[in-house]
């Protein structure tokens, strides 16, 4: 028997001492399973435990169910086992745990399946749920996100590696506008791209509690990166989005610089008052000492969107367009030959004076950069922590 006699009789005596259990790989048979949940059924000291790896089945999982709200766990991780989602519904509808570990079993949804996954958001007892490394990819089929919206328990949610498309991704956008409980989202390591992520990245302006995003190893490229990082500037709650192992270049998500104390552009500018050409020499000079602390000669796409923006007047259109023709020659020249290729350049500015979303009039190059909201896109993995 891999459960010691004397470990059950502990667990039974309801000792006071025995507070988390851990019983992971442990190969246990049906038989120990119920050995190990009768004696659950009279302790109300035991806070956590660990099944992972066990190979657990829907039929051990009934069993487990039905002795849990007899306990006081409040941490469960079934993690690595053989569960399927008629097992992850039992658990909904018995469980009283606050954390429910489900990562890398055969939790499946379907289009033809009876059973929904969005059961589990039912259980108001719930706080942190991780379904990462299970098959979700039929999720935007189910009713799961859009219960989201209105639930008011569920802390954190890591779907990591469960498959998921733009379909889910715009719904996973929908929810962002109005849950007002997450304050962690994982779902790295799918096939979310710039369609939806661009969605993510707006509505994430219009949440209040949300304090980190994964997005990690999806296909998000330098077109959403400037989204993003909007998104940082108006949301007062991140501290972080990460979009490591993207497509997004290095050095564009390297955002981290210190900011200077510029006066140049950051007054509002009447309707009627445009730069004078004059201020090219001091304007260049500040872009110069803005990003020499980084030792990069680059100034990366979002910055030189908000740059442009600098000279947009209170209207809609384009602000590279209201510049006067010798400044712009001369401030597009210096980007050329200094900073990026002809190509770059042209790209920037098509980005810029088509994204509907930034520019605000309010908004000035040198208030935009903060070296506090641009650290929240950082680059490395080592830097990251799950919290």
């Amino acid at each position: 028997m891999t459960i010691e006699t004397k470990l059950i009789e502990r667990i039974r005596a309801n000792a006071p001492e025995l507070k988390a259990l851990d019983l992971s790989n442990q190969h246990l048979e049906y038989e120990e399973l119920v050995a190990l949940t009768n004696a659950l059924k009279n302790n109300t000291n035991l806070r956590s435990l660990s099944l992972k790896g066990n190979q657990l089945d829907d039929r051990s999982i009934a069993l487990l169910a039905s002795s849990l709200p007899l306990t006081a766990i409040t941490s469960l991780d079934l993690s690595n086992n053989c569960i399927t989602l008629q097992g992850l519904a039992e658990l909904a509808k018995h469980s009283k745990v606050e954390t429910l570990n489900m990562r890398s079993n055969r939790i499946e949804q379907t289009k033809e399946g009876d059973i929904s996954i969005s059961s589990i958001l039912d259980n108001p007892w719930i706080k942190r749920l991780d379904l990462s490394n299970n098959r979700l990819n039929e999720l935007a089929g189910t009713d799961f996100f859009p219960k989201l919206k209105s639930n008011t328990s569920l802390q954190h949610l890591s779907l990591e590696s469960t498959h998921l498309n733009d379909d889910s991704g715009h719904l996973i956008a929908d929810f962002l506008q109005t849950n007002r409980s997450l304050v962690f989202l994982n779902i790295s390591d799918n096939n979310l791209t710039d369609l939806s992520a661009v969605n993510i990245a707006y509505n994430l302006r219009k949440n209040s509690t949300l304090k980190q995003v994964w997005l990690k190893g999806n296909k998000i490229t330098n077109e959403t990166l400037a989204e993003f990082y909007f998104a940082c500037e108006e949301n007062k709650s991140l501290t972080l989005i990460n979009l490591c192992h993207n497509a997004v270049s290095p050095s564009l998500a390297e955002f981290s610089v210190t900011p200077s104390p510029i006066q140049l552009l950051s007054k509002k500018r009447s309707r009627k008052q445009q730069p004078p050409t004059n201020h090219v020499k001091d304007l260049i000079a500040e872009i110069n000492q803005l990003f020499q602390p980084t030792e990069k000669k680059g100034i990366f796409l979002l910055t030189l969107c908000r740059f442009l923006y600098c000279f947009q007047e209170e209207r809609e259109t384009a602000p590279i367009l209201l510049m006067p023709a010798e400044l712009k020659f001369q401030i597009l020249n210096y980007l050329t030959e200094e900073l990026f290729t002809p190509n770059q350049v042209e790209k920037i500015i098509s980005y810029a004076a088509d994204k509907s979303t930034i520019g605000k009039a309010k908004d000035s190059f040198f208030y935009a950069i903060d070296c506090r909201k641009s650290s929240k896109l950082l680059p490395e993995d080592s830097q990251l922590n799950t919290p």
